[in-house]
């Protein structure tokens, strides 16, 4: 009799441990399977609604439209020169743009380095050179020294010309601002309405810029319709001085094409690239470093004479 006992013992041991999993622990089961669908269902959501490129672009609209700044760099090269310009963009505390320019241009002598830094506000310009080294000579054969008109601030007489900088670089193909929620969607409705971007969604690529991934967007800019709209974007910012802008002036114009290419995840733009050949670089989004206005000047058009009188 204890033998017989003994072995109903070891037969319950062996059924007891080659009992599944899932039949032991049905709760635990059901909660790991649902787990497991929530993951997988937000995987798929990612996938096909938020990293679809429309909502990736519109989202980048929006972006750009509510920073409190941001710094691009664009590269241009052209007959044997390169210019580099490097503006930081700034909303808060106060609106400036702050750009320092870099030119060298190989010549027969050798190579002409010019470095100039700029800062614009929403009344005036202010402009000096850093560096001028050029292999021009002088009539007695000496290289021209330009020592004397560098590091001078030259500011602009608002009177005379109205300020062009801070225009120039937020009323630029991809614009930037930070408006309210209001103003951002009057905006973006009227880009929308008025097709300013024609994107060329059958066209985007998903691609890596420095290990993010990104989509690049083929776009076609309406010259017209957009400088509607960035009359629009200057009242809102403060730029008074856009009699000049009229869209009906840009009617005849070919459309600007560009590929703009967006972060899938931060929604920002990484880089554009014109099919002049010019490239642009985004980088410090959000970040809004105070850009300091220039103490001591002198009138820009006096720089520019003591600069000329040197040739």
């Amino acid at each position: 009799m204890a033998k017989k006992s003994t072995t109903k013992s070891q037969e319950n041991v062996t059924l007891t441990d080659t009992t599944p999993f899932i039949i032991k622990h049905k709760t635990a089961t059901t909660i790991i399977g649902a787990v497991l669908l929530v993951i997988i269902s937000s995987t798929i959501w990612i996938r096909q609604v938020y990293y679809s490129p429309e909502l990736v672009f519109n989202a980048m609209i929006e972006n750009n439209l509510s920073t409190n700044g941001v710094t691009r760099t664009r590269i241009t090269e052209q007959e044997g020169a390169k210019r580099e310009d490097i503006e930081q963009v700034s909303f808060v505390p106060e609106a400036a743009v702050r750009t320092l320019q870099t030119i060298n241009q190989k010549t027969e002598n050798g190579k002409n380095t010019i470095v100039t830094e700029s800062i614009g506000t929403r009344d005036n310009d202010y402009s000096q050179f850093i560096k001028i080294d050029v292999t021009e000579k002088d009539e007695s054969g000496k290289k021209l020294n330009y020592a004397t008109v560098e590091r001078q601030w030259g500011k602009s007489d608002a009177k005379e010309q109205p300020a062009q900088i801070f225009r120039g670089t937020t009323l630029s193909p991809i614009p930037f601002a930070n408006l309210d929620q209001s103003a951002r969607k009057k905006i973006i409705a009227l880009m929308k309405e008025s097709k300013a971007y024609d994107v060329q969604y059958a066209g985007v690529k998903s691609v890596k810029i420095k290990g993010e991934d990104a989509l690049a967007f083929p776009v076609k800019i309406n010259s017209e319709k957009y400088v509607g709209v960035l009359k629009e974007i200057a009242k809102y910012i403060g730029i008074k001085n856009t009699d000049d802008l009229n869209p009906a002036d840009f009617k005849d114009q070919p459309p600007i094409e560009v590929t703009i290419t967006v972060g899938k995840l931060s929604r920002q733009i990484l880089e554009v690239t014109y099919t002049a050949g010019q490239k642009e670089t985004y980088s410090s989004y959000g970040l809004s470093e105070p850009i300091k206005l220039p103490k001591t000047t002198i009138s820009l058009n006096a720089l520019l004479q003591k600069a000329e009188e040197i040739r």
